[in-house]
């Protein structure tokens, strides 16, 4: 005969005030029997192992306890009524399992021996536990008895996943919610079953065991029994980290340091070390989630021992590793490793999408932070400008040629090319951009030529505003005798617009690009007439808002003096809408 009882059993709450982590619903309860509030059904949902099969016990004993005249929020323990009930054979509490019971025909057989009056208690108690396994039968069948039971009957149901019962059945009932119980409550608890049972164990192992049962009470009971016989009387960290497959702080601070030094080869290697002990890779990676947690913590809120329950020598590796992080890179790294647990709750290789989630920290935190860029912005860099933002319609009709690889230099040091030198000086400008897109910047003696790249960009240095920041520029950079010789691919001069005659585009050749002032084209055809239509004025006004909007085309329109003549889009947006 076995005469070890588990812990989880032999210090299983008895009364009340006993229960660890659910005073709401005992509170309720309690009032309810000193009010004499008896309710016909409760039902009492929440995860595993939280008190709720105990809950419904300690309310049965309450309810039949023969110590008073009528029910008691004390029960004595003593009487025979409390003591059969406490060994689940009493002939008046009836403990069912839905998941073997879920049938008409078993809901049937139920209600025909509700008629029959206790045998020796005040109620019959029925308590049926996972009762979402009940079929859609079932359930129905039960609706007009648990509506109106007899007055000698009290159901109590207790289920796991209350989404699974009908709203019919929820309406008949007292719902209480058993949340999961707070890490510190587990922990006193444990302590206390520690202390009866004459055994010594570490804060750190207790916080390991709390951290594994994840709110569940009687899971970290469990645990600390399965410790207890792997350690003996004395319970360390890493035994207990042994008896439970789990993986220390070193390891989960050395993936976290592969992932800040962007080492892939270290990173892969402590997950692979990991995996090679046999640890669940699920139960690793949640404990990553956690490590994560607690530096976003030690950034965000500092790291007290109020926060973070640590040695001291912890808490100051906590405070190293978060040196070399910002709050973005921390955020991310909770979003990866959050997603990578989910889908490898259902993989059947779980360590490639740990490896996957480590790669994936490991580029995240090459992202240049938002408030950089915008700073990069507003300084007029905008070479980062370009990088971050897509070409605007007019950027594309323009048509620019692509710039030459020689870069600009963050200055002009001693000995800097001509090139060098007029981008140093024009750096923050609106000339900037366009000098940047030159083929090449010459000096020969007195004489600066500029192969511009293009027609259009040769005819905007020409002439205009940009004309006089480029002579300002030149002659600030190269003295006031400098003389400026504009071209479009290097030749001859084009000549500025008049000031009697309108400025006029550049030619184009038929696919659209400028044809070069040096290349001589026969004129094509006149095409037919055609007329234009307008664009409504309420779209133009639209557009040209739009256009003001984009930094690049908004610029340009400024300096040219641009004109909305006409609105494709707009024109385009109306037909659709006609169709």
């Amino acid at each position: 005969m076995m005469t070890y009882q588990p812990l989880a059993l032999k210090y299983r709450p008895q009364k009340f005030t006993e229960v660890v982590g659910q005073e709401v619903a005992t509170t309720t309860l309690r009032n309810a029997i000193d009010a004499d509030r008896i309710a016909h059904a409760y039902l009492f949902s929440g995860m595993r192992g939280v008190g709720k099969t105990t809950a419904a016990r300690i309310l049965a004993k309450s309810l039949n306890c023969h110590s008073s005249e009528g029910p008691t929020v004390e029960p004595c323990d003593t009487c025979e009524s409390c003591r059969e009930i406490m060994a689940s054979r009493s002939i008046d509490v009836l403990e069912i399992d839905g998941a073997s019971n879920t049938s008409v025909d078993d809901v049937r057989d139920l209600q025909e021996n509700l008629i029959y009056s206790p045998a020796r208690d005040r109620y019959k108690v029925y308590i049926v536990d996972e009762v979402h396994m009940l079929s859609k039968s079932a359930f129905n069948a039960f609706l007009k008895t648990l509506e109106e039971p007899p007055k000698h009957v009290v159901f109590i149901f207790a289920t796991t996943e209350i989404h699974k019962i009908p709203p019919t059945v929820l309406s008949r009932c007292q719902l209480f919610d058993f949340g999961r119980v707070r890490a510190d409550a587990i922990a006193d608890r444990l302590r206390a079953i520690c202390s009866a049972e004459k055994v010594e164990a570490e804060d750190a192992a207790i916080e390991l065991i709390v951290f594994a049962s994840e709110g569940s009470i009687r899971d970290a009971i469990s645990a600390l029994d399965q410790t207890i016989n792997f350690a003996g009387g004395a319970i360390t960290y890493e035994a207990a980290l042994k008896a439970l497959g789990m993986i220390g702080r070193e390891e989960l601070r050395r993936l976290v340091d592969a992932v800040i030094e962007q080492n892939a080869e270290e990173a892969f290697a402590a997950v692979r070390d990991v995996a090679d002990t046999g640890v669940d890779m699920r139960l690793f990676c949640r404990q990553l989630i956690r490590h994560v947690r607690d530096l976003m913590i030690a950034r965000v809120a500092g790291d007290s021992e109020q926060l973070l329950p640590y040695s001291e020598r912890e808490r100051e590796l906590l405070r190293e590793q978060v040196q070399r992080l910002s709050e973005e890179d921390i955020i991310r790294f909770f979003d990866i490793l959050v997603r990578a647990d989910s889908e490898m709750q259902l993989s059947a290789s779980p360590q490639y999408h740990l490896e996957a989630a480590a790669v994936k920290m490991i580029h995240s935190s090459r992202l240049t932070p938002l408030s950089e860029v915008i700073s990069r912005l507003q300084s007029g860099e905008l070479q980062a400008a370009r990088a971050v933002m897509a070409p605007s319609p007019i950027e594309q009709q323009l048509e620019f040629e692509s710039p030459s690889p020689q870069r600009a230099v963050p200055g002009a040091p001693k000995g800097a090319t001509p090139r060098d030198r007029l981008l140093a000086a024009a750096r923050g400008t609106s000339l900037h951009r366009i000098l940047d897109m030159a083929r090449s910047v010459e000096l020969d003696g007195k004489v600066l030529h500029i192969a511009a790249g293009s027609a259009v960009n040769a005819s905007l240095l020409s002439g205009g505003e940009f004309n006089s920041t480029l002579k300002k520029v030149a002659r600030e950079t190269f003295g006031d005798d400098i003389v400026l010789d504009v071209t479009a691919t290097g030749g001859a001069t084009p000549s500025p617009p008049s000031a009697a005659e309108p400025e006029q585009a550049p030619d184009l050749v038929p696919d659209g690009s400028p044809v070069a002032a040096d290349e001589e084209e026969a004129p094509p055809p006149a095409p037919p007439e055609e007329t234009v239509a307008e664009a409504p004025e309420g779209a133009s006004t639209e557009t040209e808002r739009k256009v003001k909007q984009d930094p690049l085309a908004g610029r340009l329109f400024r300096e040219l003096d641009g004109t909305i003549v006409h609105d494709y889009g707009t024109e385009k947006d109306e037909e659709e809408q006609q169709g």
